[in-house]
């Protein structure tokens, strides 16, 4: 074989190898980031659910204050419109 015919074969044969280690390194990143997503939703999901009554009932309590607050300031106005 000629020279530059095998340093063209030499030069595919590394430029195949580091194309095969770039899709082999896409892969890894890939599955980590799946994992990464998946390790987030479920902590998520163990977050809620674990602290879901003291993070509920706080913000329940607070609704319905403001809700009442304002039914009874509508109310009184009523009430005094109507006398």
């Amino acid at each position: 074989m000629p020279a530059d015919t095998m340093q063209t074969l030499e030069w595919l044969c590394r430029w195949h190898a580091a194309w095969q280690e770039r899709c082999q390194a896409l892969e890894r990143l890939r599955v980590c980031i799946s994992r990464k997503r998946i390790s987030f939703r479920l902590f998520k999901q163990w977050y809620w659910e674990s602290f879901d009554d003291d993070v509920q009932v706080p913000a329940l309590t607070y609704h319905l204050h403001v809700l009442f607050c304002f039914y009874s300031h509508q109310c009184c106005h009523l009430w005094l419109a109507a006398r």
